[in-house]
């Protein structure tokens, strides 16, 4: 299926930064947080034709591709950074920021729905030069990754999804609420220790950035949220996918939401984390990478 070039019915506000201060205090928390990744990278723009994109390179050039793409936390691709050396040893790793959230890039076109995300990947794939690549996706970037699948299965070889949002259950009526706030700056600390929970070490660095974000970022007016795919759409996903929840996962009911992947989608696997939240590869970093790389070896086998 490929994806279709539209227009929004009317303008929209784009998303950016309130101000070239705010931007500026961003990107210095982001450059400051770059000290954490975990393997040597080079910072790529990408551009796409809802605007340029960063994007941060690890790994082998001569290896098979690897997108990651993250959750709407506001740190970006920074998310990443325990897992990179790791994905890195059997793969070239892209890690991008979202157009439309806080990070390097620009948004200059709206996104009006998923037909765009997946339109925005494809710009990025072709951009690169890359037919097909493995992605891994956390939360909204799940559900970014699983929306690729349906809509343009020839550019995904296979896939994890870590917590995708929505995609297979609808949020439940907290995380309904929680997205349609816009929490100050200073809620960056107490929001990532409700995710991590109480035994994870939260460095400032990251706190900076999100608080950054959250009181600079304006997203984009009228927003696409991530949705649940119909039995039809999910069906002719044919990539092989991982799909990793955690069973304190508060935005729906983690077993209900793997049993529906595991009834809909041909060639799924799914995992259960015990004691583990919403952004799983920050929360248990080293189980998270020996589940993504095994899967990575053999995609099509059946746990």
């Amino acid at each position: 299926m490929t994806t279709i070039d539209r227009a929004p019915a009317m303008p929209v506000r784009l998303a950016g930064w309130k101000t070239r201060h705010g931007r500026a205090d961003y990107l210095r928390a982001y450059d400051a947080a770059l000290d954490l990744w975990s393997a040597p990278y080079d910072l790529r723009t990408v551009p796409t034709r809802f605007g340029p994109t960063r994007a941060v390179v690890s790994g082998d050039e001569d290896a098979p591709p690897l997108l990651l793409l993250p959750a709407a936390s506001g740190i970006g691709a920074l998310q990443w950074y325990p897992n990179v050396a790791a994905l890195g040893v059997q793969h070239h790793v892209f890690a991008l920021d979202f157009v439309g959230g806080p990070g390097g890039g620009t948004q200059t076109r709206a996104m009006i729905d998923r037909h765009d995300y997946a339109a925005w990947l494809v710009d990025i794939l072709d951009d690169l030069a890359i037919e097909g690549a493995a992605f891994v996706g956390s939360s909204q970037g799940g559900w970014i990754v699983l929306n690729l699948c349906v809509m343009n299965p020839e550019r995904v070889t296979s896939a994890a999804l870590l917590a995708p949002a929505a995609s297979l259950l609808p949020f439940s009526w907290q995380t309904e609420v929680s997205l349609r706030l816009h929490p100050p700056g200073w809620t960056a600390r107490p929001a990532l220790r409700a995710i991590l929970g109480p035994d994870v070490e939260i460095d400032d660095r990251l706190v900076d950035v999100m608080a950054a974000g959250l009181k600079h970022f304006r997203y984009q007016q009228r927003s696409v949220f991530p949705d649940v795919f119909g039995e039809t759409a999910l069906n002719r996903v044919d990539a092989p996918l991982l799909i990793v929840i955690g069973d304190r996962e508060i935005i729906y009911e983690p077993r209900a939401a793997l049993a529906r992947a595991a009834a809909s989608i041909p060639h799924a696997r799914t995992e259960l984390v015990r004691d583990a939240g919403h952004l799983l590869n920050l929360q248990m970093p080293d189980l998270v990478d020996q589940m993504i790389t095994s899967f990575f070896a053999s995609p099509t086998d059946r746990a």
